[in-house]
């Protein structure tokens, strides 16, 4: 192997914008992401440029981002902190539009083949509607004491609706209760059942984080 050295007279600024590139190009092939770089700012959007939203546990200190404009992750990261990393922003990532779901390979909905006409089915069950028979005379009710009225039962308070942060952990405890494979199978139809139109409602809207979890604490194994 031979060794080439260069020697190149450069500013103080010229310096430190070679070594942040080196720094960016090495991450960039190893992909050791670290917490270096430019920081992004506190109180700015907390979104990147694929609309994760940022979390500490997978994601730089200082906010900073790749040159796409994704979340750098933390340094060090277990490969199970990985993949946990992964689904949480495949999560975030999961707006159940057409393509995605082509994407993931969920199958578009199949309309249901119209019914033919049964001979031995009546007509009102097949048509929904029907011309009621003349009603019979009622004879006159005998008059009772009237006793005391139950008292009204007030029907069961909905559960609370999850903070966004317990949203992101029971995706994680419904992967690890049903798999992952079952989670990316119903993860569209849940979003659709739940009013997801924009992947930012999971973050400011509780009624949908609500019926998210809902969906996902239904899932069952395969």
């Amino acid at each position: 192997m031979t060794t080439i050295t260069l020697t190149i007279t450069v500013t103080e600024a010229e310096r430190e914008s070679l070594i942040k590139r080196f720094i960016e190009t090495a991450n960039a092939v190893t992909g050791e992401i670290d917490d270096e770089g430019t920081p992004g700012d506190p109180n700015g959007d907390k979104r990147d440029a694929t609309g994760v939203v940022w979390d500490a546990r997978y994601h730089g200190a200082n906010m900073s981002k790749n040159q796409d404009g994704t979340w750098r992750r933390k340094k060090g990261l277990s490969d199970q902190e990985k993949a946990d990393a992964d689904a949480y922003e495949a999560g975030c990532r999961g707006a159940p539009t057409a393509v995605a779901q082509a994407a993931a390979g969920v199958a578009a909905p199949v309309a249901a083949a119209p019914v033919a006409p049964q001979a031995d089915v009546p007509q009102f069950l097949q048509t929904g509607t029907f011309t009621p028979a003349p009603a019979a005379p009622v004879a006159a009710p005998v008059m009772a004491m009237p006793g005391i009225p139950a008292a009204p039962v007030a029907p069961p308070a909905p559960p609370p609706a999850p903070s966004y942060e317990e949203l992101i952990a029971a995706f994680q405890t419904t992967i690890g209760r049903v798999g992952q494979r079952v989670v990316d199978a119903n993860l569209a139809a849940i979003y659709t059942n739940a009013g997801v139109t924009d992947m930012n409602q999971l973050v400011e809207n509780p009624e949908i984080r609500r019926a998210v979890k809902a969906g996902l604490d239904a899932l069952q194994p395969a």
